[in-house]
């Protein structure tokens, strides 16, 4: 399932670039149509909560990061929100909690 791979100023500059590639690896290996959300934080065990449709995982990071899907429904309707052209309905969204 493509996607759009969005990122936001403070998981840019905030998270190394090594954890963001760790982050945005794992984050796609389980992310689907059921599972939306992953969440990355210190301190935790890796679990699954609102049933399966989000994704605790461990990790050592400075802040608590999110990724998050969203389904725009059809191609046409994210092609215009990003202004582009694309080929796909969902985007992942990489960012800080704090940013939410």
């Amino acid at each position: 399932m493509d996607k759009v791979i969005l990122r936001t100023p403070g998981f840019i500059h905030d998270i190394s670039e090594e954890k963001q590639a760790e982050i945005m690896t794992i984050a796609l290996k389980h992310i689907n149509p059921k599972t939306t959300w992953v969440v990355f934080k210190k301190d935790a065990e890796q679990h699954y909560e609102d049933e399966d449709r989000t994704l605790v995982i461990p990790m050592d990071i400075p802040e608590k990061v999110y990724a998050i899907q969203d389904d725009y429904h059809d191609p046409e309707t994210l092609s215009q929100e990003v202004g582009e052209k694309v080929n796909t309905r969902y985007t992942l969204t990489f960012l800080l909690a704090d940013e939410y």
